[in-house]
């Protein structure tokens, strides 16, 4: 028994192809020829639970869709931006499923998966919120000759806000010696103050826990460390994507913002990712999500 005309035009909604009876042609000969009545089967039931949880999007969209508050308001917008980005990677993993059976690539993704960006999705204010915790994370390098169009040493000073948001309130980026990346690295954390922790990723191994120590010997009595994550580029930037996707993420404004932005939203295409690694790393230090610390929490 071959799938239904409905359920074809559902295979094709859920890969993105565009609409027209030659697409559905297509995607009716691709399942005729590579289903038997097993996969069919197990086709059918991905598809079930996909509009089983697109219904429970339907249901989560107005609290995950409401504008920035805080108090018991914002614990239930928090949570339910929370769920709906669960609901997206188990619709993603039935996606790739029906993708991976039918031998064919998705077209578009019809759900966020975060590992990318939109101008949209960011809202700038002039006042800074209540903030619960505060994070500043590095991505570093090491050059202060532009030829060539090189990586520039980042800096992301990130707090987590009330409502489970996020708002970047501070950005640098230069384009630095060694010696002025460390001038910059001492600089900025005392601006900051030794109640901003100090962050920045760490390659394993013995070099990499050489130039830990070295960078937290120059922050004495700061809260400095060097964090080991696993985690692909696009994965570390996973959980701020999503965020952003459902307006938790916040600018102060000030003229970083659209050099910030252009950058996120070129992810992962762009030309360079330094602002994008250094958000990234810090949203996961603030969500406690795929890192592990090395070191004690400070250095004195």
């Amino acid at each position: 028994m071959a799938l239904t005309a409905a359920e074809i035009e559902s295979v094709r909604r859920f890969l993105g192809f565009p609409g027209g009876p030659e697409y559905r042609q297509t995607l009716s000969d691709r399942a005729a020829e590579m289903l038997d009545d097993a996969s069919e089967a197990t086709v059918r039931s991905h598809l079930r639970q996909l509009d089983r949880l697109q219904q429970l999007m339907s249901n989560t969209i107005p609290f995950a869709a409401q504008t920035f508050s805080s108090g018991a308001a914002g614990t239930q917008q928090y949570a339910a931006r929370q769920r709906m980005g669960t609901l997206h990677m188990e619709a993603n993993h039935y996606i790739n499923e029906i993708s991976s059976t039918l031998c064919l690539g998705i077209h578009r993704r019809i759900y966020g998966q975060g590992t990318g960006f939109r101008t949209e999705w960011f809202t700038i204010t002039q006042q800074l919120p209540q903030v619960v915790k505060w994070v500043r994370a590095w991505d570093f390098a090491s050059t202060s000759d532009r030829k060539g169009d090189p990586d520039a040493t980042a800096s992301v000073r990130m707090g987590l806000l009330q409502n489970g948001g996020v708002i970047v309130a501070d950005v640098t980026r230069d384009f630095l010696t060694p010696a002025g990346v460390n001038v910059r690295l001492q600089a900025t954390a005392a601006a900051d103050g030794p109640g901003i922790p100090q962050r920045w990723q760490l390659d394993p191994g013995q070099a990499g826990a050489f130039q830990s120590q070295t960078l937290r010997s120059l922050l004495q009595g700061f809260d400095s460390k060097g964090i080991i994550t696993t985690l692909s580029k696009l994965e570390r930037a996973n959980p701020l994507s999503r965020a952003a996707e459902f307006g938790e993420v916040y600018l102060l404004q000030a003229p970083w913002n659209n050099q910030f932005i252009n950058e996120l939203v070129g992810f992962p295409d762009g030309a360079h990712d330094d602002q994008v690694d250094a958000a990234a790393l810090a949203y996961l230090e603030l969500m406690g999500v795929g890192v592990s610390r090395f070191g004690s929490a400070s250095f004195r």
